[in-house]
C-alpha cells in the first residue's frame, strides 16, 4: 500500500476546494531576505504567537465561495479505496 492515494474523481476534489471553508491563523515561511510587516506581528501576537525570524502570520480567514451558482448544495464523494482498506484490516 504505498504510493499516494487520492478519494474522489478529479471533478469532484475540485467542487470541495471551491467550497467555502474556514482557515486557521498559521506561520508561513518567508523568501530569503523577507520580513514579517508590523501588522503580521501584531496579528500574531493577539493569537499569543511568538513570530519567528523568517515567518509571517496568516489571519484566519473564509476561503472558497459559499454562492457559486455551479457548486452543488451536497457533493457525493466515492472513497472507492476505503472498501479495499477494510477488507485487508478484516
Amino acid at each position: 500500500m504505498r504510493g499516494r492515494r487520492q478519494w474522489g474523481t478529479d471533478e469532484e476534489r475540485e467542487v470541495i476546494q471551491r467550497r467555502a471553508h474556514g482557515v486557521r491563523g498559521h506561520l508561513r515561511r518567508l523568501r530569503a531576505g523577507w520580513q514579517a510587516g508590523g501588522q503580521a506581528r501584531s496579528m500574531a501576537g493577539e493569537f499569543g504567537i511568538a513570530l519567528p525570524d523568517g515567518y509571517t502570520f496568516v489571519r484566519p480567514h473564509v476561503r472558497g465561495s459559499e454562492g457559486d451558482a455551479e457548486t452543488p448544495t451536497e457533493t457525493v464523494v466515492q472513497s472507492r479505496g476505503l472498501a479495499t482498506v477494510m477488507a485487508l484490516l478484516g
